[in-house]
């Protein structure tokens, strides 16, 4: 049998949940999808944190500087990982700070596409130094 929408109103939907509206959807439920969520999403970098620094041994860096909107899930991720960690925002203010990944990611597509290995790094002169 086939569902057809009834006239009238769409019933709002709360966050995207699936199933739940307004009405059956407590503030305790969006906590726990939040808290759900979080703790996603630091699985996720926890995981990508370590491969990377598996991939810079011995070289292994021993501080992180976190940044923009998602600089606490990346502190305690770093942290996790046993990493210090060095806020940016403490240092160049909050709005600079959170723009300063988008200019990583660009610095680094510009390496890239000039064919430069941006682990080596880079002086302002554009001279790439080991």
């Amino acid at each position: 049998m086939r569902h057809t929408r009834r006239p009238g109103p769409r019933p709002r939907r709360s966050g995207g949940a699936p199933g739940a509206d307004a009405e059956t959807l407590g503030e305790e439920d969006v906590a726990a999808i939040a808290e759900h969520v979080v703790r996603t999403q630091m699985r996720h970098i926890r995981h990508g944190l370590r491969q990377v620094l598996r991939g810079l041994a011995p070289a292994r860096p021993t501080a992180a500087v976190v940044a923009g909107c998602g600089a606490f899930l990346a502190r305690a991720a770093a942290e996790a990982a046993g990493l210090t960690t060095w806020d940016l925002a403490a240092e160049v203010g909050e709005d600079a700070a959170r723009s300063a990944p988008a200019a990583a990611v660009a610095f680094l597509l510009s390496e890239f596409c000039e064919g430069s290995d941006p682990s080596e790094g880079s002086d302002p002169s554009g001279a790439v130094t080991a």
